[in-house]
């Protein structure tokens, strides 16, 4: 009757069927937090080269708009009273020198290296104040989420194995690990790490004292 009673709290204390369920929970928020951060540094990058797309558009822009534009219109007249001659020269004349880009002597070519802008110093101060407070939240942002995740995995692993510290923990990891990788260490050609019976009884009359 005893061994009876014995074997009904050994069930009744087992929580080794929620090992299965943590370790895929771990191994998911990894995954997730991981993927996580290479999506959101992508979008970053890509928003940060949209920008540089758009600046370099409105520089291309305004210097057009700066360009002198100093065509003038020839007379009416001009060329029905000019002569044969005079025309022939003139046109000899253009050709010979070379032909001036469009818009004046002081035009820009349409394809320029593109400078990036420059910060005075009052703005460069300013940035690096940006910075600053910018590192301190991040650190803080990621403590404070550290620390949350920590306390809510411990909540969650202290609830679902029912252990109370970091003893009781331990001890219920040397009694679900062996039961766990049986399989595999089989496979490796190592040992069972079983328990034996002295070793059921002890950690039996731990519980019992926790409790």
């Amino acid at each position: 009757m005893a061994s009876t009673s014995t074997d009904q709290d050994k069930k009744n204390n087992d929580t080794s069927h929620f090992a299965k369920p943590l370790l895929v929970g771990a191994a998911s928020a990894f995954g997730a937090g991981l993927f996580g951060a290479i999506w959101h540094t992508k979008r970053k990058q890509a928003k940060y080269e949209q920008q540089e797309a758009v600046l370099l558009q409105q520089q291309q822009q305004q210097q057009q708009q700066q360009q002198p534009h100093t065509t003038q219109p020839s007379p009416a007249g001009s060329s029905a009273s000019a002569s044969p001659h005079k025309s022939s020269a003139s046109a000899s004349s253009s050709l010979a020198q070379p032909m001036q880009p469009k818009g004046g002597a002081g035009a820009m070519p349409p394809h320029q290296p593109y400078v990036p802008p420059s910060m005075s110093p009052a703005e460069f101060e300013l940035a690096k104040k940006d910075a600053r407070f910018f590192a301190i939240k991040s650190l803080g942002y990621g403590t404070l989420l550290a620390l949350t995740g920590a306390g809510v995995l411990a909540t969650v692993v202290g609830y679902c194995l029912d252990v109370r510290n970091f003893r009781e923990f331990s001890d219920k990891l040397h009694v679900i690990i062996p039961q766990r990788t049986a399989r595999l260490r089989r496979y490796l050609g190592g040992k069972e790490l079983e328990m034996t019976q002295a070793e059921e009884e002890e950690l039996d009359a731990l519980a019992q004292e926790t409790e």
